[in-house]
């Protein structure tokens, strides 16, 4: 076992962590235009990016990250 400080992620988005896979063969600008700027958004509720960004930082925590911003 080896004891070492917790990591210092510094780009992470937690929130996709529900969707990841969906739109693996998609281009950037297909993926923009179906999630980022359609209507994924909309569909959201406040406790669905509350449960995203809560499976994401345990993600996070499992792979050793302590810290993200």
């Amino acid at each position: 076992m080896v004891i070492m400080p917790g990591l210092v992620d510094t780009h992470r988005h937690v929130w996709q962590s529900v969707i990841r896979g969906i739109g693996t063969d998609w281009s950037l600008q297909t993926y923009l235009s179906k999630i980022y700027y359609g209507n994924y958004g909309a569909m959201r509720r406040p406790s669905d990016d509350r449960i995203a960004n809560y499976l994401g930082a345990l993600e996070a925590l499992d792979a050793g990250v302590t810290t993200f911003f």
